[in-house]
């Protein structure tokens, strides 16, 4: 048997892979015919970038012991590392047999399925992690990243605040709420920019004074100004004040270049307002000459 005090050096390096894999390999040759050491090997060497290494050991994990669940999870992960997504889901698949009440059984489908792109079944997966452990940091970044790639940006941005407040030393989580946050206030960006191209391509036509209020350019700044409209309104309806406080904190302690943005068009567009008057004025004053 290994001593306990050769598992507990183990356990406290868990953060470093190189003197994890020195105290695994211990464990195997007081040993070998224990399973755990050469799981925890297979662990430190896929940390280490040694897919092929990882996937050796974690075979013989499995040899050792076939019916623990924990083989076939790191299984799946060394087959994933090396690029071979069937055969993980069918180690997933194998331990949904072995242990369908583990929540890590169905961290593992929706972490494979992520890698596939299948957001749906991401979805179900990491729901039924929760069900299982409602304080599963992994299983609600899984979650927020299949409502991002559904399209439900508000809902992902709440599930990555729960993660980071699971794990607030972890950044992964912290880093998916950003994005999430932009998602949720991209379509109104999205229509400020295309706004701002046409402004930025026109500016030298909309400088000059002789161009009649009847031309064309009117027509493509009157579309401007109405995409500029749509875009404020997307970016209200999309407000921070919408989230929840702790998202709205996290996002305003960082600089806020979507207000920038809009307080620069902004200006643009009361400046392009002003233009328009003018010429409007003069237009009257012409035709009121005339009567």
């Amino acid at each position: 048997m290994v001593p306990g005090t050769a598992i507990l050096r183990f356990v406290i390096r868990m953060g470093d892979p190189k003197n994890c894999l020195i105290y695994a390999e211990r464990a195997i040759a007081a040993d070998p015919e224990i399973e755990w050491p050469h799981r925890l090997r297979s662990i430190s060497l896929r940390k280490r970038g040694d897919k092929r290494g990882s996937l050796a050991a974690a075979h013989r994990a499995a040899e050792i012991d076939p019916d623990e669940p924990r083989v076939h999870y790191e299984l799946a992960m060394a087959y994933l590392g090396c690029g071979k997504m069937r055969k993980a889901f069918q180690e997933a698949e194998r331990m949904r047999d072995i242990a369908p009440e583990m929540d890590l059984t169905w961290e593992a489908l929706a972490r494979l399925s992520f890698h596939r792109k299948r957001w749906r079944d991401v979805e179900r997966y990491s729901r039924k992690a929760l069900e299982l452990d409602p304080k599963s940091y992994a299983a609600m970044n899984f979650l927020g990243l299949s409502l991002r790639g559904l399209n439900r940006s508000r809902e992902a941005v709440e599930y990555f605040d729960l993660a980071a407040k699971l794990d607030p030393a972890a950044t992964t989580a912290r880093n998916n709420l950003k994005e999430a946050v932009a998602w949720h206030l991209i379509p109104g960006r999205k229509a400020i920019f295309v706004a701002a191209l046409i402004f930025f391509f026109t500016r030298g036509t909309l400088l000059k004074s002789s161009i009649s209020i009847w031309s064309g350019w009117y027509v493509i700044w009157a579309l401007a100004i109405l995409l500029l409209i749509v875009g404020f309104v997307i970016h209200r309806q999309n407000k921070l004040a919408e989230l929840p406080e702790s998202v709205q904190l996290f996002v305003k302690a960082r600089p806020d270049s979507n207000e920038q943005m809009l307080n620069v068009f902004g200006r643009i567009l009361v400046a392009l307002v002003a233009r328009v008057s003018q010429s409007c004025s003069g237009v009257l004053k012409i035709i009121g000459s005339n009567l």
